[in-house]
């Protein structure tokens, strides 16, 4: 893991060969590296931006060519991968994908490029904030986080798109920076990024060290009854191997009944709609309840109740 003092080792300037485009800039990080080859990581807007893979350069070299290995939309999943000869020095960025019981809120670092007084001249600075999340994007039945950002220290600058949005406890890049916003005194105090996890939305042929980075932690019910543990904070996406379809929506209702406070007032939720139910219980902190009250249901079937043990 780079410690924050040196995540500008770690970061790229992305630029294009055309003159037409000499101030249009962006930002990119190693992320992999496979024999002499590594792997940049930055928007599918910045490259388009520079004037597509052929004007695209990476720390101003115009020696070196840059294949694009895979590529989002613009609209949607607004990520790029690039492959480059050398780069053999640069430290990787880890990645993962954020846990949930840090999803409301998570201090954060932006190593980003931006342009230097009228002479334009690129520098990289790390500015700081929090993120929390702000929505999601949606291609086809694929769902991604997109990210709000909000600045404390410094400010978003033209150049920060494609920049990672580094955890500040654990130092793993937990999204990629893609637009600017906010106006007057409040310009580049706000913006936006979309979450790491849509790199494996982008790339059918993720190497497994990657995809492995981005698998998101699942729980087992022993593990949520810990004492003083923080499990509450998980949605179906927390377990994803848990199959509900063998279990009847009566039994789910009733368990769902069972585990919510007396004085609750959504019991009529159908016992299918699984989202919705754990997004319930997970405001009343009944996750754990609502499992235990599935696993003493007869018609729970035995590999759905060793999931749970």
């Amino acid at each position: 893991m780079i410690n924050s003092e040196n995540l500008a080792e770690s970061i790229v300037l992305i630029t294009s060969a055309s003159d037409r485009k000499a101030n249009v800039i962006g930002t990119g990080f190693p992320f992999y590296r496979e024999q002499n080859y590594t792997y940049l990581l930055t928007c599918a807007h910045v490259v388009k931006d520079v004037g597509g893979e052929e004007n695209v350069r990476v720390n101003n070299n115009n020696d070196i060519p840059v294949d694009v290995v895979a590529i989002g939309s613009i609209q949607d999943f607004d990520l790029e991968v690039l492959r480059i000869k050398g780069l053999l020095n640069f430290p990787l960025l880890k990645l993962r994908v954020l846990s949930k019981e840090k999803e409301t809120i998570c201090p954060i670092n932006i190593p980003g490029h931006y342009l230097y007084s009228e002479d334009k001249i690129p520098e990289c600075q790390t500015i700081t904030g929090t993120i929390y999340e702000r929505g999601k994007v949606i291609k086809y039945q694929e769902k991604v986080i997109v990210w709000e950002l909000k600045i404390e220290e410094g400010k978003l600058q033209g150049g920060y798109s494609g920049a990672p949005v580094v955890d500040l406890e654990t130092g793993f890049v937990v999204g990629v920076t893609t637009h600017m916003e906010g106006r007057n005194e409040q310009e580049g105090k706000i913006g936006r990024a979309i979450s790491i996890e849509a790199l494996e939305k982008i790339w059918s042929d993720i190497p497994p060290t990657i995809s492995q980075q981005l698998k998101r932690e699942s729980y087992t019910l022993t593990q949520l009854l810990v004492k003083g543990s923080n499990f509450n904070n998980f949605s179906l996406a927390s377990f994803p191997d848990l199959d509900f379809s063998g279990i009847s929506p009566e039994t789910i209702q009733k368990a769902y009944q069972d585990s919510l406070p007396p004085d609750a007032e959504v019991w009529d939720l159908e016992g299918d709609n699984i989202e919705q139910i754990l997004e319930n219980l997970h405001q009343f902190r009944k996750i754990p309840q609502f499992f235990e009250q599935l696993i003493q249901a007869p018609d729970i079937h035995q590999e759905f109740r060793n999931q749970l043990q």
